[in-house]
C-alpha cells in the first residue's frame, strides 16, 4: 500500500474530516517533492529527517504556499502521524 493510501486510511480510522485528510495528503506531496529536489532524487520516507522538515519549512517557496491547513499538517506529520503509517 503507499504512502499516501496509508495516510487515508489511517486518517479515516481516526475519523479526521476529508478536508483534513486532503491537507495532510497535499502537505506529504509537497514535502517529498522538495526533499527529491533537494537530494537530487528520490528520498524514501524512512529516510527523511528532522532536518529535511526544516528545510522544508525554511524554503521560501514553500513557506508562501498552503496556509493554515498546510501548515497544521506539517505539524501533525512531523509529530510523528507518518511514522506510524510507515510502522
Amino acid at each position: 500500500m503507499k504512502l499516501l493510501d496509508r495516510l487515508a486510511q489511517v486518517a479515516r480510522r481516526r475519523r479526521l474530516a476529508d478536508a483534513t485528510i486532503d491537507a495532510y495528503s497535499t502537505w506529504v506531496r509537497s514535502y517529498l517533492s522538495h526533499c527529491a529536489v533537494r537530494h537530487g532524487t528520490w528520498v524514501s520516507p524512512e529516510n527523511l529527517h528532522t532536518v529535511d522538515v526544516e528545510a522544508f519549512y525554511e524554503d521560501s517557496s514553500v513557506v508562501g504556499q498552503g496556509g493554515l491547513e498546510q501548515r497544521r499538517a506539517g505539524r501533525a506529520v512531523q509529530k510523528g502521524f507518518a511514522r506510524r503509517l510507515v510502522a
